[in-house]
């Protein structure tokens, strides 16, 4: 009688999103009837191709490149596995150079979760948040300490303390960060941004990963008027102010 093959269903060190698929996929191939040699057979695969890949010993990095492209595209990678789904249109604001740095700023995954503010702040990036400036001497003495008052008489961060504290939290708590953008509209020199950021600890007694998410409202400024980049679609815009609000708090099963 052969033996059915046993996978070892683990959470990966590497935080990245593409580790649930492998270990779904271990998961559907141990409850299944298959052993490596009938799966092997059903799908007219080398039996030793077949078990490298499912160890992750081959294509990992292809599978990940996959996730990160759509991720980075706007869309869930569940959506290039689904054909039921639709692929959406991303037109967020009519205007096609300021869609394309929010889909940069406000898609993918990073232990900060600031990748990519990194790559779409200007010079004179500004983090603000309402409570900083109502009171600044909060219970989060680190963010206090890295305050510092704009030229418009905020307290706020630069992107460099931005990515400083983030990195801090992610590294005490384990934790890596998935942004997803969900819309965004035009409100005259304003740029509305509502986008969800998952949180990935992992938990130092299973083992096992725990997701929480954040839903978030961004008022973003950025360092030319709208009209600039209406009559140039040459500009690159850049965010010069980024003041965030946190609209509701889930944990993911």
């Amino acid at each position: 009688m052969i033996k059915k093959y046993q996978l070892n269903i683990e959470d990966f060190k590497d935080p990245h999103e593409s580790n649930e698929f492998w270990i779904r996929l271990q998961q559907i191939v141990e409850n299944s009837n298959h052993t490596l040699d009938t799966l092997s057979e059903a799908i007219d695969v080398p039996r030793r191709t077949l078990g490298r890949f499912l160890s992750r010993q081959t294509h990992a990095d292809v599978l990940r490149m996959v996730y990160d492209i759509a991720n980075a595209c706007g869309i869930k990678p569940a959506t290039l596995f689904d054909k039921s789904k639709q692929i959406p249109h991303h037109d967020l604001t009519n205007i096609k150079s300021i869609d394309r740095m929010l889909m940069t700023a406000y898609n993918g995954g990073s232990v900060t979760g600031c990748d990519g503010f990194a790559k779409t702040c200007s010079d004179q990036y500004r983090l603000r948040h309402h409570r900083w400036r109502i009171n600044n001497q909060t219970q989060h003495d680190r963010v206090t300490q890295l305050l510092k008052i704009d030229e418009e008489g905020y307290p706020s961060l630069s992107i460099v303390d931005e990515i400083a504290l983030n990195n801090s939290v992610s590294e005490t708590n384990k934790m890596s960060r998935q942004l997803y953008l969900h819309r965004a509209y035009i409100a005259g020199e304003t740029i509305v941004v509502q986008y969800t950021m998952e949180d990935r600890k992992t938990s130092p007694h299973s083992g096992k990963t725990v997701r929480e998410a954040n839903v978030y409202t961004d008022h973003v400024t950025l360092e030319r008027p709208i009209a600039d980049y209406v009559e140039n679609g040459r500009l690159v815009p850049r965010i010069k102010i980024r003041q965030w609000v946190v609209e509701k708090k889930f944990r993911l099963d």
